[in-house]
């Protein structure tokens, strides 16, 4: 509960990059997708819980790896689908 919290408190501060990035799970209505786990962006997601990496096999290619969207951070950005609007 705590992390969920804190991850909730997180969504409300994303940095233009985290948006993006979050808004394709939920502008393409997809759970599953794939990052690089290099970055720090991804990192600061999963460490908050709004991301987790789905596997431990990369993409031979582009060395991502699949990461899910947390089912209550995909509800939580869709009852408050402001936090992912770009700020003026």
């Amino acid at each position: 509960a705590a992390v969920i919290e804190g991850g909730k408190e997180y969504l409300k501060n994303l940095t233009s990059d985290e948006k993006r990035i979050l808004m394709e799970y939920i502008g393409n209505n997809v759970r599953v997708r794939q990052l690089d786990a290099r970055s720090g962006i991804t990192h600061m997601l999963e460490v908050h819980g709004i991301l987790v990496r789905a596997s431990n096999i990369a993409h031979p290619v582009f060395l991502t790896f699949a990461y899910s969207i947390s089912e209550w951070a995909l509800e939580f950005l869709k009852e408050n689908p402001n936090l992912l609007m770009r700020r003026p």
